[in-house]
């Protein structure tokens, strides 16, 4: 299966097409003046953030996990590599034995407190 960054990359450059091929409609009807800025600025300024995010986003596709800011947001790892990472951090962080070490804590604090107050 493909990486999530991949596939929002797909989304991102037809989204920049479309956003460019109604700027070019608009200009070829005379709807657009380049003298003034108004409504189609907009949709060029939008086609061109989509064009270099997308851009970015299939350059990196080599670049280890975890090198680009966006890799918090929208992972680059195939599914397997980051279903086998995550499981990994689920293991070292123990959230099976989350409800167990949390009533620890909790314990020692009430008892902390109890001690307190005598």
């Amino acid at each position: 299966m493909d990486a999530p960054a991949e596939r929002l990359s797909r989304i991102v450059i037809s989204l920049s097409i479309s956003l460019f091929l109604i700027s070019s409609i608009a200009y070829m009807d005379d709807r657009m003046e380049l003298t003034e800025i108004g409504l189609w600025t907009v949709f060029a300024g939008l086609a061109v953030l989509c064009s270099v995010f997308a851009l970015l986003l299939t350059f990196s596709t080599g670049r280890p996990h975890g090198s680009l800011p966006t890799d918090d947001w929208i992972s680059r790892e195939d599914e397997e590599v980051m279903r086998e990472r995550l499981q990994r951090e689920m293991d070292e962080a123990g959230v099976d034995r989350l409800g167990s070490n949390w009533a620890r804590m909790e314990m020692r604090h009430l008892e902390s407190k109890h001690s307190e107050e005598e």
